[in-house]
């Protein structure tokens, strides 16, 4: 890795709003300049009254197309430079043709990282078989509510001692 830093994204991101800004701005600053004139000839025709709002919408136009194309100048040469500066991290950060690092030497094992298992929190026991279908269903022969013995050759339903059904 090189020690150049990155820091081509800020120059980026400034160039591209700056660039978006300054043309709509660029573009408004004409229409307005459009329209001032647009109002002068319009009161020119109805009579020659002048109208102090078309010279406000000049000014504003002619100020807003400068500022739009400062705007635009400087956010197309950050943006440049952005590009230039992602052009040199690529270039420094990938190996050139021709040159050899120790790992490309090193003969291809499958893996890029060594392998080391994960830790084992508990056993997997095997599953247990299933009873064939036509045998009858396991008996108890303790109460799972109490612990009491049940009695034997009885299948018996609920336990005795606590009435607590066996299944």
């Amino acid at each position: 890795m090189s020690t150049q830093k990155k820091g081509y994204l800020g120059f980026l991101i400034a160039g591209g709003v700056a660039s978006a800004s300054g043309g709509s701005l660029l573009a408004m600053g004409l229409v307005y300049m459009w329209m001032g004139g647009l109002f002068q000839s319009m009161m020119d025709d109805i009579g020659g009254m002048p109208v102090p709002i078309s010279g406000i919408f000049g000014a504003m136009g002619v100020g807003m197309a400068i500022g739009g194309g400062a705007a635009l100048v400087v956010g197309l040469a950050l943006l440049g430079t952005g590009v230039s500066k992602r052009n040199a991290y690529k270039a420094s950060s990938t190996p050139q043709a021709g040159t050899a690092t120790h790992w490309a030497s090193a003969p291809a094992t499958g893996r890029e990282y060594p392998y080391s298992p994960a830790p084992t929190y508990g056993t997997i026991s095997p599953p247990v078989a299933s009873p064939p279908a036509n045998s009858p269903a396991p008996r108890a022969t303790r109460c799972p509510s109490c612990g009491e013995d049940l009695p034997d050759g009885l299948d018996a339903t609920f336990c005795p001692s606590c009435g607590a059904p066996t299944r």
